[in-house]
C-alpha cells in the first residue's frame, strides 16, 4: 500500500513539474472569477477575509491564497510541488502581497490550525481522498471555514469514460495523448477556454494522469456533519425549493443530493442556454402580465377583477410551452440511451477513427460541458 502511495504521488509530481496546471494563461482573469465566486456564488464576502489566518493545503501556484491576502487575511501555502511554490512566492512578490507565504510541503505534513482552510481541486488526486478530507477538518479552528472543491463521483462520470476511452488504443503517454486530441479536441478546447490553462496541462492532467478518484457526496457529508455545517456551495441544490423559511426543506441534505447529481452527470448544456430555451418569452410576459394583474386590489371582490380580466383579453394559456423541467425529463432518456450504445459500441474495439465518426454523432453524452468537473463547498465549523 506504501508503494502504491509513493507511486501515485510521483506520478502525480511528474506530471505537474512538466506541465503545471495551476499556472493560469491569464492570472488577472482568473483572480476576478475567483473572487466572484467566492463573494457572489459561495456568499462569502471578501472583506471577511480581513484579519484571518488562512492556509491553503495543495495551494499550487496560490490564485485563491492571492485574493485572501488581497483582502487582508495572513496567508499561508502549502503544496507538494516546489516549483508551484517558487512560482507563488515570486508572483506575491510581484504583487507586493507581504502577507502570504508559501512552503513546499507535504498535504499531511501541515499541522498548524487556521481560521479558513482552502483545498481545491486536490482531494481527488490523494490515494485516499476520505483521510484526506479528515486531515482537513482537524485544521480548522472552531467556527472556522473549510472551503472545498474537488471533482464528485457522479459530475465526472463522462470525464471518467473519456480517460478510459483514450487508453482503448494503448497506455503508452503518446497513444493517450494521440486519442485525446483525436477524440475530445472539443472537450479540451473548452478546458483551455475556461480554465485559463495551456492545452498541455490540460491534456496531461485529465487524460494522462492515472489518479482521479472522484468522492462520493454521501461520504463527504458523513465526515463532516457532525461538526460542521454547510454554509454555502455552487453549483447550488437542484431543487425546486419555494417553502417557508422556516420549514428548512435541507435539513438533512444527503435525501436531496440524487436530484442535483443526476442533472451534474448528465450536464451537457450551458444554463444560460437551457434557461433561453425552455422559457419563450411570451409565456413569461403572460404570466407575469396575470399575476400583476391580481396584485394590489384594494377592495375589490373577486367578480370585479375577472370582469376586468375579460375585458383585457387574457387567455388561459398564462405559461404556454414553457418547460418547467427545463427540458431534464427529455434529455435525462436520451442520455442515458445514448451511453449505452456508447458502451455496446466500445466492446468492439474500434478503429480510432471509426471511433471519432461514431463520437462526433452523439448529440448528448460528451457534448458540450461534458458533465460538471468540479464543485465548490464552503463549511463552517460549529
Amino acid at each position: 500500500m506504501r508503494k502504491l502511495k509513493n507511486r501515485i504521488k510521483l506520478d502525480l509530481l511528474k506530471i505537474y513539474q512538466k506541465h503545471n496546471p495551476s499556472i493560469s494563461t491569464n492570472l488577472n482573469k482568473n483572480i476576478k472569477i475567483f473572487s466572484e465566486l467566492m463573494g457572489q456564488k459561495l456568499h462569502f464576502p471578501l472583506r471577511f477575509f480581513k484579519g484571518l489566518k488562512v492556509g491553503d493545503i495543495a495551494c499550487g501556484t496560490g490564485d485563491l491564497a492571492f485574493i485572501a491576502a488581497k483582502n487582508g487575511a495572513f496567508v499561508d501555502g502549502y503544496d507538494f510541488n516546489k516549483f508551484s511554490i517558487e512560482y507563488a512566492n515570486k508572483t506575491s512578490k510581484i504583487m507586493k502581497l507581504n502577507k502570504a507565504k508559501f512552503y513546499n510541503k507535504e498535504f499531511f505534513e501541515v499541522k498548524k490550525k487556521y481560521d479558513f482552510i482552502i483545498c481545491t481541486a486536490a482531494l481527488h488526486h490523494l490515494p485516499n481522498p476520505i483521510k484526506g478530507l479528515n486531515h482537513l477538518k482537524k485544521l480548522v479552528k472552531p467556527k472556522g471555514f473549510l472551503l472545498l472543491s474537488f471533482g464528485v463521483s457522479s459530475s465526472n462520470l463522462q470525464h471518467n469514460l473519456m480517460k478510459l476511452i483514450v487508453r482503448s488504443w494503448g497506455k503508452t503517454e503518446e497513444k493517450i495523448k494521440f486519442a485525446a486530441n483525436h477524440l475530445f479536441k472539443n472537450h479540451i478546447d473548452r478546458c483551455v477556454k475556461f480554465g485559463f490553462r495551456s492545452r498541455a496541462s490540460v491534456i496531461n492532467d485529465q487524460f494522462l494522469n492515472k489518479q482521479h478518484d472522484y468522492l462520493n457526496l454521501k461520504q463527504v457529508f458523513s465526515s463532516l456533519e457532525k461538526e460542521f455545517t454547510l454554509y454555502s456551495l455552487w453549483p447550488t441544490i437542484f431543487l425546486p425549493r419555494a417553502d417557508s423559511g422556516n420549514n428548512d426543506t435541507l435539513k438533512n441534505l444527503k435525501n436531496y443530493l440524487f436530484f442535483s447529481e443526476f442533472l451534474w452527470s448528465s450536464k451537457t448544456i450551458n444554463d444560460h442556454i437551457r434557461i433561453k430555451k425552455n422559457i419563450p418569452k411570451n409565456g413569461k410576459k403572460n404570466f407575469y402580465k396575470l399575476v400583476n394583474f391580481f396584485n394590489n386590489k384594494r377592495n375589490q371582490d373577486l367578480i370585479e377583477v375577472l370582469a376586468k380580466l375579460k375585458k383585457d383579453n387574457l387567455k388561459n394559456n398564462f405559461i404556454k410551452d414553457t418547460d418547467l423541467s427545463f427540458g431534464l425529463n427529455r434529455h435525462k432518456d436520451n442520455f442515458f440511451k445514448e451511453l449505452t450504445k456508447i458502451f455496446f459500441y466500445f466492446k468492439k474495439k474500434p478503429s480510432i477513427n471509426n471511433a471519432r465518426k461514431f463520437l462526433n454523432k452523439n448529440k448528448y453524452v460528451f457534448k458540450g460541458t461534458n458533465g460538471l468537473g468540479i464543485n465548490y463547498f464552503l463549511f463552517q465549523k460549529r
